[in-house]
Order: structure tokens, then sequence, then C-alpha cells
């Protein structure tokens, strides 16, 4: 799909994508999430950190504001990931990165850490 792009290219195409799909309450999260899946194994290794490093974060800041917003009642609030159907594609994501670092972390196989 992107094997015409050098490294550069393929980072800003990513990381732009990226940028603009995440918060976005859209049914095209899921396509793009589904994408990213499947291209993950594609990506260079820098692409595959700074993707994971960006997704991980939101996750982080999605957390903190479903809290908080359950905490005040608020069910009007914006939130990193967009609304719950949008996080559960994101989540497809953070298992994937997830599966890929246990697997990094334990030699090759699972269930070895």
């Amino acid at each position: 799909m992107t094997n015409n792009l050098d490294h550069d290219e393929l980072e800003i195409l990513w990381i732009g994508a990226l940028s603009y799909y995440l918060g976005r309450c859209s049914p095209l999260v899921a396509d793009f999430c589904e994408m990213l899946v499947e291209q993950w194994s594609s990506f260079p290794e820098t692409l595959q950190y700074r993707l994971a490093l960006i997704i991980l974060t939101r996750f982080k800041e999605d957390d903190i504001r479903r809290a908080e917003a359950s905490a005040a009642g608020d069910s009007y609030r914006a939130f990193p990931l967009g609304e719950r159907c949008d996080r559960l594609s994101w989540e497809r994501v953070r298992d994937l990165i997830m599966k890929r670092a246990l697997k990094e972390v334990s030699g090759g196989t699972y269930g070895h850490v």
C-alpha cells in the first residue's frame, strides 16, 4: 500500500493520519484502526515506536478524562479517543501494540516473560 514511500514520507503520512483520526467520532475511525493493524508489521521499527507512544499516551489521557467525567456526571465531554465506539476501535490497535511488546520482551515467544 505504501511501498513507494521513503521512511520520512511514511512517517509523515501515518503520524499525520493518526493525529487526524484520534478523538474523531466517525465510522471512519474503525476503518483507519483496521488499516493500521493490517499495516503495522510493515512499518519500520521507529515508526511503530512513535505511533505506539502517541496512542498509549492518548489512552492515558482518555482514561483520566473519562474518570473525571464520570465523577462529575458529565456525559457531554469530548474524549481524546472519541466516543465509546471509537475507543473500542483504538483498543484493537493498543492490543496489537501490547502483544508485540510482550513478544519482544519475551524473546519472541509468549509466556516466557
